[in-house]
């Protein structure tokens, strides 16, 4: 019972980004109705902006924030292709079209960076935040289990008590009306990848 607990402990950082990941995914398609498959490229993406940056001599913090924004972009890019092109397309469509942009995604970052030579991350948050069953849970873990908490309740008070928030439902629930009431269906449903993008 020790080890499977232990087990449980240790995965705790693995658990919170596939949790972050999981909840991006539930939004995208609640809003948007796609089942997004490249939440995880996107965030990669993100990532690599930060270590090639950090490896150029750029401080940490500011490494972040334009890694943030470079997973925004991207994210606001494969928004841009499905909303121009693919807004009127099944649903098996949009998913089979995210999966082409994971694969595009996957050749252009191992092009671009080399994908053979490890880089190294900087530790963001270093130290331990508590010990629990024999193991030190780590201030990134408690970090990134918060950070997918938070996702979920703030986007919960954002889509039931704001204006944008309802329009968002409506374009999610009926997009053909929700466009005829004056709703910028287009810059709505960019917005929602965006949002996902900084997120991963």
């Amino acid at each position: 019972m020790d080890s499977l607990l232990t087990s449980a402990v240790a995965g705790l950082t693995a658990a919170g980004a596939y949790a972050l990941l999981g909840v991006c995914a539930v939004f995208t398609y609640r809003l948007v109705a796609v089942v997004n498959f490249t939440g995880a490229a996107i965030g990669t993406a993100g990532t690599f902006v930060l270590i090639a940056l950090y490896d150029a001599g750029l401080p940490l913090w500011p490494s972040v924030f334009v890694g943030i924004l470079g997973g925004t972009i991207a994210g606001v890019v494969i928004g841009f292709v499905m909303t121009t092109w693919f807004a009127e397309s099944a649903a098996s469509t949009k998913a089979a079209v995210t999966v082409a942009l994971l694969v595009g995604l996957i050749a252009i970052g191992l092009r671009l960076t080399g994908g053979q030579h490890p880089h190294v991350m900087p530790d963001l948050f270093p130290g331990s935040a508590f010990r629990l069953a024999g193991v030190e849970v780590t201030i990134a873990s408690v970090l990134t289990i918060g950070l997918a908490v938070l996702f979920t309740l703030l986007a919960d008070w954002f889509l039931n008590h704001t204006r944008t928030g309802l329009h968002l439902r409506a374009l999610s629930e009926r997009p053909m009306a929700a466009e005829l009431l004056g709703v910028r269906v287009k810059l709505l449903s960019i917005f929602v990848w965006a949002v996902t993008g900084s997120f991963t």
